[in-house]
């Protein structure tokens, strides 16, 4: 459990021991707290930045594109025969 959290939960149940649960409502500095602790956490986890698309890199061709080029280009071949012997 983080620090913050640790506090965090022993606000809460301070809170819920004062009264009968649900009624007794956290005080805005108490949410204020809470809420700007969890902005921090995200921060912390989605690092705060937007990270930038890489380019794939360079790679060789390997026979598995050749085949796919070769099928692609076999199926335009078929296609114009198909409509010459119509």
């Amino acid at each position: 459990m983080l620090q913050g959290d640790a506090e965090a939960s022993g606000m809460h149940s301070a809170i819920l021991e004062e009264g009968s649960g649900a009624e007794v409502e956290a005080s805005t500095d108490e949410c204020q707290d809470r809420l700007s602790e969890l902005q921090r956490l995200l921060k912390v986890v989605t690092l705060d930045e937007k990270l930038e698309a890489r380019e794939s890199p360079l790679r060789l061709e390997t026979h598995h594109d050749f085949l796919l080029k070769e099928m692609a280009w076999m199926a335009a071949d078929f296609e114009v025969e198909r409509e010459l012997r119509c």
